[in-house]
């Protein structure tokens, strides 16, 4: 790929991330609650048909809540990253104030 071909890839957005990549945590609680609410929907007004549809549509409702658990849980796995990497004062250890 040339310099020319990368900077206008960059320039159209056409970075190859997931569609989901910029949701952060309260987006992927609402894919969690939509997911849900899919499953749920389906569950309870189409009833346990076995039906090929409709057992695709869980499946769709199942990777909605998947993504949306790890959106969650990586949030909070830097948070809590982040909180044990700073001292009393909230600098990061080895710090440019020469008290690290």
């Amino acid at each position: 790929m040339t310099e020319e071909q990368r900077d206008s890839a960059d320039r159209d957005g056409l970075d190859g991330g997931p569609w989901w990549a910029g949701l952060g945590p309260v987006g992927g609680a609402v894919l969690i609650v939509a997911g849900l609410a899919l499953a749920l929907f389906f569950f309870l007004f189409l009833g346990r048909s076995g039906s090929e549809q409709h057992l695709g549509v869980l499946l769709g409702a199942g990777k909605i809540v998947a993504i949306g658990l790890v959106l969650v849980g990586t949030a909070l796995i830097a948070r809590r990253r982040g909180t044990h990497e700073t001292d009393a004062d909230g600098n990061p250890p080895g710090g440019d104030d020469g008290t690290g």
